[in-house]
């Protein structure tokens, strides 16, 4: 219900400021059925859902980026999602309302670009079955950037996050965290190094560190993580605080005008500060781009994925997938998408989970006029399985696109 009120109330704010703003606004619904794995690994369960998200972007100021004192524009998000677990895991069962605001400062002055902005977000989650878990959410932030084209860049943030959870206070939690990052250009070659480090409450979470190193050379890049992150933050409804490592090697090249190809190989470890979820695993990729015309291209996804669980073996799995897109655009007027994927996973300790989904997506995008666009979406995806029925999980989708001046 709030959705749609939100969007009208924000059409109005528009509509009243458009003499004086820029202004962007998208918004869509979208309702279909996902699996958490495809979110994250630590469990497989099918759920229903319904989405809706609206965005506004408006610049306060209209000075171009590149002149007088920059720019400075601000950001409006809302966020409403349901979702119904399959039978058994209906604790799960949820909604969230999540507001998110910016304001943003950028400015460039040749090889030179500044960034500052502040955040804040609130999200409030009903966990419908249960109510133990019900929290409200404040997120405060503040981040900065300097870059010069020719030499380095470096990032700063600080933030804090205020759980609250409503029927439960001894779960309550207070985040505290800064980052930092620095890269250094030598020509072809850059290096980057971050570090961030964050305090709790929780006495669990205590006072955690992260840390990045990378290097980056013409088409090549390399970088390793190390570091914290609490599931509770993420998109799953799963509260498991971890600490990870992550190696990231891969490339993109060019095999001649038309085509080009990247590759890919992540290794991953993961921690877990309670419960028996340790895992260990890594996935190589291959895509490869053809384009045909300025306005047609085609891409071609592989993949194959390995995740070892140590104690909960029957979450062990292999994936292969392949996936085929084709996009054509005429001009602005009308963007034309159709996907194809095929997805395959072994779980040599649970076999009766073994399945293959497959799907094919349509993508339909229209201006309708100079103000305004249309997008829609349409997934038709079967879950076969080795040893069952096969499952049947669309997603539909439908968008606004609109830009006043």
């Amino acid at each position: 219900m709030w959705g749609p009120i939100a969007t009208i109330i924000i059409f109005l704010v528009a509509l009243s400021s458009l003499k004086s703003h820029a202004l962007i606004l998208n918004t869509f619904y979208e309702s279909g059925e996902r699996n958490t794995i495809s979110q994250f690994d630590e469990a497989d369960l099918d759920y229903t859902y319904e989405k809706y998200s609206l965005k506004l972007n408006e610049a306060l100021q209209k000075q171009n980026i590149k002149k007088d004192h920059g720019r400075i524009t601000y950001s409006f998000g809302y966020n409403q999602e349901s979702r119904n677990y399959q039978a058994g895991s209906t604790d799960l069962n949820n909604t969230y309302h999540e507001v998110k605001n910016k304001l943003e400062y950028q400015k460039e002055e040749g090889p030179e670009k500044r960034q500052a902005a502040l955040i804040f977000d609130y999200k409030t989650k009903d966990f419908r079955e249960t109510n133990t878990d019900n929290y409200n959410r404040i997120i405060a932030g503040i981040r900065a950037a300097y870059r010069n084209s020719e030499s380095h860049l470096v990032r700063v943030a600080a933030g804090y996050k205020n759980y609250r959870f409503i029927n439960n206070p001894s779960q309550d939690e207070d985040v505290f965290d800064g980052k930092i990052e620095v890269e250094r250009y030598f020509g072809d070659l850059s290096l980057d190094a971050a570090y961030k480090a964050a305090h709790s409450t929780d006495n669990t979470f205590g006072t955690q560190s992260s840390g990045k190193l990378g290097v980056r050379y013409k088409r090549w890049y390399l970088n390793y993580l190390d570091g914290f992150r609490d599931s509770r933050g993420e998109e799953g409804d799963f509260d498991d605080d971890y600490r990870y490592s992550e190696l990231n090697l891969g490339t993109k090249q060019p095999l001649g005008e038309k085509i080009a190809v990247a590759l890919k190989y992540t290794n991953i470890q993961k921690q877990y500060l309670t419960g028996g979820y340790n895992n260990s695993g890594y996935e190589v990729s291959k895509s490869f781009w053809y384009y045909a015309t300025k306005y047609f291209y085609g891409k071609l996804d592989l993949s194959y994925r390995e995740k070892i669980y140590a104690s909960v073996t029957s979450l062990t799995y292999y994936r292969n997938a392949i996936q085929l897109s084709l996009r054509y655009r005429v001009r602005t007027h009308l963007r034309l998408g159709l996907i194809t994927k095929s997805t395959t996973y072994r779980f040599p300790c649970a076999s009766s989970n073994n399945r293959t989904d497959k799907s094919i997506e349509a993508l339909f995008a229209k201006q309708l006029s100079k103000m305004l666009s249309l997008e829609l979406k349409y997934r038709y995806q079967i879950r076969d399985y080795v040893s069952s029925a096969d499952v049947l999980r669309p997603l539909f989708r439908i968008g606004l696109h609109a830009r006043f001046r």
